[in-house]
């Protein structure tokens, strides 16, 4: 994200970062994906978008929203 907050100063675009929110080899629960989170907020992003392949997202949504 470093890179590209570089790329991005000074033209007015904001950072928005796809953050994965399913299992694929490792389990990834709400513990995982709220990690992924906080990075991005560390990292300077403007806010930040779930991704979830089959859809399904939420558990992991509203938990997340609740703790916001």
């Amino acid at each position: 994200m470093r890179d590209f907050r570089v790329a991005l100063r000074g033209s007015g675009a904001r950072l928005v970062p796809w953050l994965q929110a399913f299992s694929l080899g490792h389990p990834y629960g709400l513990a995982e994906v709220q990690a992924q989170v906080d990075a991005a907020r560390r990292a300077g992003a403007s806010g930040y978008l779930l991704w979830e392949h089959e859809g399904l997202y939420g558990t992991r949504a509203s938990a997340l929203a609740a703790g916001a």
